[in-house]
């Protein structure tokens, strides 16, 4: 029997996992980057808790590093063998803070997606199924956690979105909508007291604008970054005054969170042909 569009679009993301294998040393500079803004959120007290959206390989942290600055490391993602792989690589003497939850779907919509292409939620009802969503993820993981880090998974949960919905779907603008306003309050959600989330993600790459494959090292990232959005060179649903308004433009969240905006922005090559634009914007806990 043929798959259906939901268990095909995350074939596709398991085989991407799959492929990534013996491309880690691409992932150098990204790694450190993400390393190091993960590592700095750290309690002083070592004590603290960290969880990992879209874990996958964890190709693009370096788990031994964070696992001397953090007591647990929730490793979350919908494929347990990249996951595995990834727990396999941190050293004996660290393994036992690492803890994974697998399969678990971090948008908490992937089995809607289906009965959603012939039959979307009524406008009215969007917020009600974002609630929805945001409760299971939260009912399947043992948050709440001092640090939440999603590792540019949003963009993956567009393209599942995109595979089994299409975008010539007349409602196709808000269920893309739908994902963003459900990750954004998950990452909040998962928060303890005090807390801080990062949301990392690909604003473009070197398919959607090819001169990323020429950019010099010593290149004012920034600038780059305000002539991508500018030009219209970038995933839609990465952008960050979109990301951000999530946040701001409900009152209660706005009251409950402080939205910083963007960090970095820098560059990630993904294996020997493709170069990402990566940034990440704060979601800090203000109780």
């Amino acid at each position: 029997m043929k798959p259906g569009p939901l268990a095909t679009a995350v074939a596709e993301q398991i085989a991407s996992n799959d492929s990534a294998s013996g491309h880690e040393a691409t992932f150098a500079d990204h790694r450190a980057r993400l390393t190091r803004e993960i590592a700095e959120r750290a309690p002083a007290s070592g004590r603290g808790r960290l969880c990992l959206l879209g874990a996958g390989n964890a190709n693009d942290v370096d788990l031994d590093a964070l696992a001397a600055r953090y007591a647990e490391i929730h490793l979350v993602d919908i494929d347990p063998g990249a996951v595995a792989r990834a727990a396999a690589r941190v050293s004996e003497a660290r393994r036992a803070q690492i803890v994974a939850h697998v399969p678990v779907d971090a948008s908490g919509l992937f089995d809607r997606l289906e009965g959603w292409a012939a039959n979307p939620p009524a406008p009215d009802a969007i917020g009600g199924v974002i609630g929805a969503a945001v409760a299971r993820v939260v009912a399947a993981l043992p948050g709440p956690f001092d640090v939440v880090a999603s590792c540019s998974l949003l963009t993956q949960l567009q393209l599942v979105l995109l595979q089994v919905i299409g975008d010539t779907n007349p409602r196709f603008g808000e269920l893309r909508e739908a994902v963003n306003r459900a990750h954004v309050r998950v990452l909040g959600a998962l928060l303890a007291p005090g807390g801080v989330a990062l949301l990392v993600t690909d604003l473009t790459d070197s398919g959607i604008y090819p001169p990323l494959n020429h950019v010099a090292a010593n290149a004012d990232l920034g600038r780059l970054m305000s002539d991508i959005i500018a030009g219209g060179h970038f995933i839609f649903v990465a952008h960050p005054g979109q990301l951000s308004s999530e946040m701001r433009r409900d009152s209660e969240l706005k009251q409950q969170f402080a939205v910083r905006f963007p960090i970095g922005p820098w560059l990630w090559r993904n294996g020997p042909s493709q170069v990402l634009l990566v940034y990440a914007l704060e979601v800090r806990r203000n109780d």
